[in-house]
């Protein structure tokens, strides 16, 4: 029984150091992901489904005027989209969701800056 005890011993020792290892291997992952991210020439975003805004770059200050700090958890929709062009986007968002991508992959459109003016 003590050999047992000692056998499953040293497995939780070397599943620890394991699980140790990924998480130092998942950290250093995260750092280089959000270095890409934070350096991009263009504005990156991850909206919550609500269409607030979760996570933006560095890229949406220069191009707006916006720090990334005065727009988390705002609505993406009535912070940046012409107040013509809202309903439809928000409702190609919805459809986004809904796991309708492939329509949407080629679409540009105008954004607002700080002030009002589109670009």
């Amino acid at each position: 029984m003590l050999e047992e005890l000692e056998k499953m011993n040293k497995k939780i020792i070397a599943s620890g150091e394991e699980t140790k290892f990924l998480y130092l291997d998942l950290l250093e992952q995260k750092k280089f992901t959000s270095e890409i991210l934070s350096t991009a020439p263009t504005i990156i975003l991850v909206l919550s489904s609500d269409g607030r805004i979760k996570f933006v770059n560095e890229a949406l200050e220069r191009i707006t005027g916006y720090k990334p700090a005065e727009v988390i958890g705002r609505d993406w929709f009535e912070l940046f989209l012409p107040p013509e062009k809202c309903n439809e986007l928000r409702s190609v968002f919805d459809d986004m969701l809904k796991g309708n991508i492939e329509p949407y992959r080629q679409m540009e459109n105008p954004i607002l800056v700080k002030g009002g003016n589109a670009e």
